[in-house]
C-alpha cells in the first residue's frame, strides 16, 4: 500500500502530466490535502522529490510552482530507465528456468485475454504486474532500489491513463521478451526493454504535447530580408 507521500506524489504528477496544472501554476497544497484526506506534511515531502526531478520549483515566501519543461526531459527519463532496467532484464533472460518461463507466459496470456474481453482497467493492472515482475525478478537489491526510485517519475497508472496505446506497446515488448527468453538471448531481452522505453517515451511526449503540457518552443528569429 502506498505511503501518504507516494500518494501525494502520484496525484500531483498526474495533475501535471494531464495538463491540469501547467508551467507556472502554484501547487495548491491545501486543496490537495483536502482532496486526498491527508495533512500538508506528506505533500511537502512529495514536492521535495519533485523538485529534484525538475517538475516543480520552490520560490521562497511564495510557494511551490509547476516547472516549465520540454520533451527532452521526458525522453531522457525513458532512455535512462530503459538502460537501467535492461541490466535486470538481461539477467532474467540468462537465468530463467522452465517454471519461470511458464509463469511469464501465463501472465502474458492474462493481459491479452483481459484486453480482448474489453476489460481495459484490469488488463492495464495485469500488464503493470507483468512489467514490475520482470523488472525486479532478477535484479540485485541495489538495482531494484534504483528502478523503484525511477518508476516514480511517471507512475505506471498515470502513463496508461495518458497514453491510449500503452497496452499495444506493452504487447510488443512482452512478445519480444518471451522470444528472447526462449532463445536464451540476453542481448535481445535487453534490447526489447530499451526499444519499448524509447517507443513509450515518444508516445508519452506526443500526448503531453497535445495537452499543452510542454513549455512553448522559443520563436525562431525572423529571416533577414534581402532588399538589395
Amino acid at each position: 500500500m502506498p505511503t501518504a507521500v507516494e500518494t501525494a506524489s502520484d496525484y500531483i504528477r498526474a495533475l501535471i502530466f494531464r495538463g491540469v496544472l501547467r508551467g507556472g501554476d502554484r501547487i495548491p497544497i491545501d486543496q490537495i490535502a483536502k482532496t486526498l484526506g491527508i495533512s500538508r506534511q506528506p505533500i511537502r515531502e512529495a514536492l521535495i522529490t519533485m523538485i529534484n526531478d525538475d517538475l516543480v520549483v520552490a520560490e521562497p515566501k511564495r510557494g511551490t510552482f509547476v516547472a516549465t519543461f520540454g520533451p527532452e526531459a521526458i525522453l531522457e527519463h525513458f532512455d535512462l530507465f530503459g538502460a537501467l532496467v535492461s541490466r535486470s532484464i538481461a539477467r532474467l533472460v540468462a537465468t530463467a528456468d522452465d517454471a519461470l518461463i511458464a509463469q511469464l507466459r501465463q501472465m502474458h496470456a492474462k493481459v491479452d485475454a483481459l484486453a480482448a474481453a474489453g476489460d481495459v482497467a484490469r488488463a492495464n493492472q495485469a500488464m503493470l504486474e507483468f512489467q514490475r515482475f520482470v523488472y525486479h525478478r532478477a535484479a540485485t537489491p541495489r538495482l531494484s532500489m534504483l528502478v523503484r526510485s525511477m518508476q516514480r517519475f511517471v507512475p505506471g497508472e498515470v502513463y496508461l491513463d495518458t497514453v491510449p496505446t500503452g497496452l499495444e506497446i506493452s504487447h510488443r515488448f512482452r512478445v519480444t521478451l518471451l522470444d528472447a527468453i526462449e532463445r536464451r538471448d540476453p542481448e535481445a531481452g535487453a534490447r526489447a526493454i530499451t526499444d519499448q522505453m524509447a517507443s513509450a517515451g515518444r508516445r508519452f511526449c506526443e500526448e503531453l504535447r497535445s495537452r499543452g503540457v510542454f513549455a512553448p518552443s522559443p520563436a525562431a528569429p525572423p529571416a533577414d530580408s534581402d532588399d538589395a
